[in-house]
């Protein structure tokens, strides 16, 4: 199995940000039934122009994660020049800390590669010290082409995505101001699950990136309940 995290040499102290990492899902138990979701926000200065927008969307798709049968822990990284921002740990929904314009500014590039990257070795160091055995999503929102990452590259991400999506993690990508298509595939991610959205739209991107995130909780659900049979 292939090792980025030891391949990779981690560079933040050549960043303006700082990444802070909280990786808590205690205090949940092996028996609990739920999944956790990962959210990857891009929160350059390409997004300033729909602040509004992307702070009720992503509001609005924590409200719609609730409808699905089983319980989400959800965790939000944003990303910029400045730094990659995690959340404050994996938070049922009813607690998870919603966005405002104190907590979501954009401005700065894009690093996308390695917001991506960061979101899947801290999910996976999450899982790894936890006796839960949930199922994954990482959903990925941009809307600028990558253009600042210092430690991971695209083949690395690549490498990343196929090895987790044969662990059955579920991916969620949704670009704008680019071909989606062509950039989920560069990194690996399932085109079923990759999408591209009008920039100016941010509205109808949330809900789609909510309906595939509640479609993903569904498979994930019906795979957990054919290993029981």
């Amino acid at each position: 199995m292939v090792n980025i995290a030891a391949s990779v040499k981690r560079r933040r102290d050549s960043m303006s940000g700082e990444t802070v990492i909280s990786n808590q899902l205690s205090p949940l138990n092996s028996d609990i039934n739920f999944d956790v979701v990962t959210f990857v926000l891009d929160e350059s200065g390409s997004m300033a122009s729909d602040t509004v927008d992307t702070i009720a969307g992503y509001n609005n798709y924590v409200e719609g994660l609730k409808s699905a049968e089983t319980p989400t822990r959800l965790k939000l990284i944003t990303f910029n020049t400045k730094g990659i921002k995690h959340g404050d740990g994996y938070s049922a929904l009813d607690d998870t800390p919603l966005l405002d314009g104190k907590s979501y500014r954009p401005s700065g590039g894009t690093p996308l590669l390695d917001a991506v990257g960061e979101a899947i070795q801290s999910t996976d160091s999450v899982l790894k010290d936890s006796e839960a055995n949930p199922g994954v999503i990482i959903a990925i929102l941009t809307d600028g082409l990558e253009n600042a990452s210092r430690e991971y590259t695209q083949r690395d991400i690549k490498l990343l995505v196929e090895q987790k999506q044969k662990e059955k993690w579920q991916f969620i990508f949704l670009a704008a101001n680019q071909d989606a298509w062509s950039t989920g595939r560069d990194i690996g991610i399932n085109p079923r699950y990759t999408f591209g959205f009008a920039a100016a739209n941010k509205s109808v991107a949330f809900r789609r990136i909510a309906n595939s995130s509640l479609d993903a909780k569904r498979l994930i659900a019906e795979r957990k309940s054919r290993r029981q049979v």
